[in-house]
């Protein structure tokens, strides 16, 4: 059993809350201490992250920029022409059969 009668060990969230948050939107003495310690990390990770995005992003466009792009045009025309093909059969399939009935 515990010493000390009545009293929690937690405190409520409610009062947590305001100790930390006095005003809507502003940060109070005792919470700006307690993330002191974590703002240098968490610069640095961010920065990381940040580094690691953009490097990403620049590989990808540098590859991209190495690539040739002039066989596409090439295989535009050919599968075009085949469609056409196929459509030019497929009429002329329709005609005959037309013609049969």
């Amino acid at each position: 059993m515990s010493s000390h009668g009545n009293v929690t060990p937690y405190v409520d969230r409610k009062t947590v809350a305001k100790s930390y948050r006095p005003k809507s939107h502003t940060m109070s003495a005792g919470l700006l201490r307690a993330r002191e310690p974590y703002r240098i990390r968490n610069m640095i990770t961010g920065f990381a992250v940040g580094a690691i995005g953009v490097s990403i992003w620049a590989w990808s466009i540098s590859a991209v920029k190495q690539d040739e792009f002039t066989d596409v045009d090439e295989e535009a025309r050919a599968l075009s022409s085949a469609s056409k093909t196929r459509r030019d059969t497929t009429a002329t399939i329709g005609k005959e059969a037309e013609k049969l009935v």
